[in-house]
């Protein structure tokens, strides 16, 4: 974006490289979707500039969470991030434009996953295989699944069969682990490096 500013006005440089803006093609229908950007926020303000073409967003955190534009004060989805992914039906198609800061891609950097099921976002600006995007949960991961026109499915050691084989951007994904683990997209190992850790 451009920013006008007046004769001598003095910035540090770091400030007009903090944010970056992502948009999500949503299609009529189901849509399983996630951002790379660093935003939390609260679902009313993600959605308002399409809010008249989302019939219903569902959520995952250890459990089910929705959030219904015509029944908010039932609704449980209150606030969204880029940790997790989410569903939205829409009545028609539209595009959701997100901005946020950088996702800081180092070491350490890691999305928390559960035993169970888990619905994460995606924080690659490209795509990845799923043996690539996933290879720090791969130990303990059962199944991934996502959802892009129809559901998509991994399962380790199952080859040729498997008909997820790409994580893309703008798209969130089930993992269904075996235990607590960490999910980094961002981890690269170095030679005698110990990649084992505790997860709580």
């Amino acid at each position: 974006p451009v920013t006008w500013t007046r004769n001598g006005d003095r910035f540090e440089v770091c400030q007009f490289l903090t944010q970056k803006c992502q948009d999500i093609h949503l299609r009529m229908g189901w849509n399983l979707i996630s951002w790379n950007v660093a935003l939390e926020t609260d679902i009313e303000t993600l959605i308002s500039p399409i809010r008249n073409q989302v019939d219903l967003v569902l959520g995952f955190d250890r459990g089910a969470l929705s959030y219904d534009p015509d029944l908010v004060p039932f609704s449980t989805l209150h606030q969204v991030d880029f940790n997790h992914g989410y569903w939205i039906k829409m009545n028609g198609d539209a595009t959701l434009h997100v901005c946020g800061g950088y996702i800081p891609q180092q070491y350490g950097e890691y999305i928390p996953i559960y035993p169970g099921w888990n619905l994460v976002g995606y924080w690659p600006d490209a795509a990845w295989s799923v043996q690539s995007a996933l290879m720090t949960v791969m130990s303990n991961m059962q199944v991934a699944i996502g959802y892009d026109m129809g559901a998509q499915l991994y399962i380790p050691g199952q080859g040729q069969y498997n008909t997820l084989t790409q994580l893309k951007p703008g798209f969130g994904y089930w993992i269904r682990s075996a235990a607590n683990d960490g999910l980094e997209y961002f981890f690269m190992p170095t030679a005698g490096e110990d990649r084992d850790r505790t997860f709580v």
